[in-house]
């Protein structure tokens, strides 16, 4: 229980208390920033326990937990099959592919979907003739299969936990579908998300060390995941009482991340629109992405941005972060922006105006 939900709130009367006894004032703000697992406890926080923060940002927040996990698991019995799997060679041919469909959708090609939602890629289209295997120049059905695998959503039988899926765009990159999907020799030829569905499976749910995960098919074990879920799931769309107190999130997600899914994370923030209606929600939670970029941080957009900043600005000022005309940067190993792009609200994307630096922020428009 401490682990799936409760570690910050029980640890944070303690923490004011030594404060408080330290200054000689309790704080009067409270704020907490978390990326991956640290963004599920930020997603936690925001729904479970909305009065112990004035101010929350979940970056690559795995709030879907469960879902998560179950498409974990599904992709990883398809890319543990070497047949089923893209070699370095098929990875760059699909990365390429898709950048030739999907790189300009925002008005520049320089290596980055800003649009990954109109990017209606189809692998069928790199398909060796007859189906199967003939070398690094398409795609088999098996390797289709995969591909599709990993962009298309999943379900349980009765609608309980679902994935929406992963976006295309930087299949050949270590900070695309390189960090979590495809196996890595430096992990024994396993994948991230292989070995993290793994652990999952076996110590949450089946509670067998030796379970063939395999095997593991989530319909067989629905009661057991709704006990799971009961803990772990944070992804009640319901902010009300975050609202009612006047407490904010801020939810960031990289485009390019392959452990969590800036897609499914885009699903839950217009729940929570249709939940609470766009004027409760406006004033509660703001949603960005940030193109070509993977896990929490890296990849080739730019990915620097102080939110924790940001956040304080919005409780303290009232400025919604939407409106302090914020950048993602790039920055070299001297700390200098080699890069730089508008920070837009879900769903605007940064589009480029047609003229100017392209590494420049204001060669750019936020548009929908």
């Amino acid at each position: 229980l401490d682990f799936t939900q409760q570690s910050e709130h029980r640890a944070l009367p303690p923490r004011k208390e030594v404060i408080a006894q330290f200054f000689g004032t309790a704080p009067t703000r409270s704020y907490f920033e978390g990326c991956s697992m640290g963004g599920h406890d930020a997603m936690m926080q925001a729904q479970r326990f909305p009065e112990d923060f004035d101010g929350i940002v979940a970056r690559a927040p795995a709030g879907n937990i469960m879902g998560l996990f179950m498409q974990f698991n599904r992709i990883a019995k398809q890319v543990r099959v070497p047949a089923n799997t893209l070699n370095p060679a098929k990875q760059t041919l699909l990365a390429n592919a898709v950048l030739v469909q999907c790189d300009g959708l925002d008005g520049v090609a320089d290596g980055i979907i800003s649009r990954p939602a109109a990017c209606t890629f189809d692998a069928t289209a790199l398909r060796c003739a007859g189906g199967a295997d003939t070398g690094d120049s398409c795609l088999s059905d098996a390797q289709i299969a995969t591909v599709k695998t990993i962009t298309s959503p999943v379900a349980t039988s009765d609608g309980a936990w679902s994935h929406t899926g992963y976006n295309f765009g930087a299949e050949n990159s270590p900070k695309g579908w390189g960090e979590y999907i495809w196996p890595q020799a430096a992990l024994g030829g396993a994948a991230e998300q292989g070995l993290f569905s793994d652990g999952f499976v076996r110590s949450f749910i089946t509670r067998d060390a030796a379970f063939d995960t395999a095997t593991w098919n989530p319909d067989q074990w629905l009661t057991r995941m709704g006990i799971v879920g009961g803990m772990f799931s944070a992804v009640d769309p319901d902010l009300g009482r975050l609202h009612a107190r006047g407490a904010k999130l801020i939810m960031w997600n990289g485009t390019n991340d392959t452990s969590v899914s800036a897609r499914d994370n885009a699903r839950y923030y217009e729940q929570v629109v249709g939940t609470l209606g766009a004027q409760k929600a406006d004033e509660t939670v703001e949603l960005f992405l940030a193109p070509g970029v993977g896990h929490c941080y890296g990849g080739a957009g730019p990915d620097k941005v102080d939110l924790l900043k940001a956040m304080s600005t919005w409780v303290e000022q009232g400025v919604p972060v939407s409106a302090q005309k914020l950048v993602h940067r790039k920055v070299d190993a001297a700390g200098a922006t080699t890069m730089a792009r508008p920070m837009c609200k879900y769903p605007a994307y940064p589009r480029y105006k047609g003229t100017g630096d392209a590494n420049d922020a204001a060669s750019f428009d936020c548009v929908n």
